[in-house]
């Protein structure tokens, strides 16, 4: 992935058009979030190339790969993680890693992110019947957060 980024910076148009279709074949779960932070780039071929990447990841390795995203180092990606994984998880890992990151993320964006996401996949849990962790309960969050 460095390799493809660096290659982008390329003066010859033909070098980088080969990079922004690369980028669109990437499906690892291990590039996640390198992806992610592709979508705030300035270049809108970069971006598209990273968004067909990200549509194209099945599923489970999606989800591993957004989990992976919640403890990146750039706050950017943790966010987008915490608003993205409960799409695609099934289980009470991921609302462990949301809880953690709602309660002790250094960024406040990304506590809300992850606080709002949280709430929302724990109710598609209920709904789905699929166990919910009893070590994630509302206790440790903030009392403007457990009213709400």
């Amino acid at each position: 992935m460095r390799a493809l980024l660096t290659m982008q910076q390329n003066q010859d148009e033909f070098v980088r058009k080969c990079v922004e279709q690369s980028l669109g074949r990437i499906w690892s779960e291990r590039e996640v979030g390198s992806l992610l932070t592709l979508l705030q780039s300035q270049n809108t071929l970069l971006r598209r190339g990273a968004a067909e990447s990200l549509a194209r990841i099945g599923n489970q390795s999606l989800s591993s790969g957004l989990l992976k995203g919640l403890t990146n180092i750039e706050a950017f990606v943790r966010r987008q993680s915490a608003g993205l994984v409960g799409y695609y998880a099934n289980d009470g890992q991921a609302l462990k890693a949301l809880f953690r990151l709602a309660t002790n993320d250094p960024d406040e964006e990304v506590r809300s992110v992850a606080h709002e996401s949280s709430r929302k996949f724990e109710r598609k849990l209920q709904y789905f019947d699929i166990p919910i962790p009893t070590t994630t309960t509302n206790d440790h969050l903030p009392q403007r957060w457990r009213e709400t």
